[in-house]
């Protein structure tokens, strides 16, 4: 914080700072650190950005603790984090650390609760919380599988073969069953089950890597990896209406609203209005995307390395790059976060995670998983046994 007898310092002064912090930027001298005033890179230098550079300058100009993104608190939970989820009313996180389920209060940012999933052997990760926020949805490599948020208990198994990321939808849980070659579809209470295969009676093989469902859950979107497509299905009848060519392989998707979906793939976005479904999607460049790391969930469903905010205009992305071009995932990579504009693709509060949490630059010792809340301010990182809490200095 400035101090008291410099924080209604004359503007003239503050130019001076400023116009010193900003040369320093240019040049480093005398072995001094470089001291910015566009803190976010986004080629413009605002009010909040003059008092937080002036502030800098007057402790030394210490970049690294210079970021739009501040650790508002954190906690440690037991074990390490491996995925995370909010539910839609931003009142619990819940922390899969493969073994274990572990229920976190967000307003205590304490965990309350743990329990045991998948088995002995198995490793989970958690997918969604349903729209009631009283069952959670996980899955493994054979399964997915939903539990009560109360107390753990088992509520359904969805057998599919190499389970991909799953979703809830109208009384049923749809998961993609990579060796299965299909989406498989279970009633939550009930006893139906459903295989929805896109090439069904021909030879085409599909695979299946993840399923999302709109707000009103009346559709789902899964994809094809191999065929570089999309399906969409009814839920009311657990049929495929519309198949859509995405000239690229999807990491992940997310809706809009109930009738637009987000797809993205490393660099791209592309919305496709499935309304229309025939209709060319629309293509958003981003410089920021790479292969999305670990599994990233919101409210607004899994999207491949990306978490949108309640009204889903803008994006938080977790881009991992690889320091020294070595293949020891995860510790070659280092990993920023950025927000990201869905109608442009500009990314914007950039900064490395080492930064927002006052570590030495490099690769992290554990690779990070994001959630965002429903606020859209506040995103909640996990790194190892530790959840952070971050607030984003900008309206988001």
């Amino acid at each position: 914080m400035i101090p008291a007898l410099v924080r209604f310092i004359h503007p003239t002064f503050v130019v001076v700072v400023l116009m010193s912090c900003f040369a320093w930027e240019a040049s480093t001298v005398h072995g001094q650190t470089p001291c910015p005033g566009d803190l976010n890179g986004n080629g413009e230098v605002t009010i909040d950005e003059i008092v937080r550079a002036v502030n800098s300058a007057l402790n030394g100009c210490n970049q690294a603790t210079i970021t739009d993104w501040t650790v508002d608190s954190s906690t440690s939970v037991p074990g390490l984090i491996g995925s995370l989820v909010v539910d839609p009313a931003g009142t619990f996180a819940y922390i899969s650390t493969g073994s274990a389920l572990i229920v976190v209060d967000l307003n205590a940012r304490r965990a309350t609760r743990i329990f045991p999933v998948c088995g002995s052997g198995m490793s989970c990760s958690v997918d969604g919380v349903d729209p009631s926020g009283t069952l959670v949805l996980l899955h493994n490599f054979d399964e997915a599988v939903v539990i009560r948020a109360a107390d753990g208990s088992q509520v359904r198994t969805a057998g599919a073969g190499a389970a991909g990321h799953a979703a809830f939808a109208n009384g049923w849980v749809y998961v993609p069953a990579f060796n299965g070659r299909a989406l498989v579809a279970q009633e939550i209470q009930g006893t139906q089950t459903k295989t929805i295969n896109p090439y069904a009676g021909s030879s085409g093989v599909a695979g299946p890597d993840f399923a999302v469902a709109s707000p009103d859950g009346k559709k789902v979107v899964f994809d094809d990896s191999f065929s570089a497509s999309i399906f969409v299905v009814e839920t009311s009848t657990n049929q495929i209406t519309a198949t859509i060519a995405l000239g690229f392989a999807a990491t992940g998707a997310f809706f809009r609203d109930d009738s637009t979906v987000v797809v993205s793939s490393p660099g791209i976005l592309e919305v496709v209005d499935l309304a229309n479904p025939t209709a060319i999607p629309q293509v958003i460049p981003v410089d920021f995307l790479g292969t999305p790391q670990g599994s990233l969930s919101s409210a607004a469903g899994f999207n491949g390395g990306l978490l949108a905010d309640g009204s889903v205009t803008k994006l938080v992305g977790l881009h991992g790059v690889s320091i020294d071009g070595s293949t020891s995932y995860p510790t070659d990579l280092e990993y920023s976060l950025g927000v990201i504009d869905i109608q442009s693709g500009i990314v914007s509060e950039k900064a490395t995670v080492n930064q927002i949490l006052q570590m030495p630059s490099g690769a992290l010792p554990y690779y990070p998983v994001l959630a965002l809340l429903p606020d859209g301010n506040t995103a909640l990182l996990g790194l190892g046994p530790t959840l952070y809490f971050l607030h984003l200095a900008t309206s988001f």
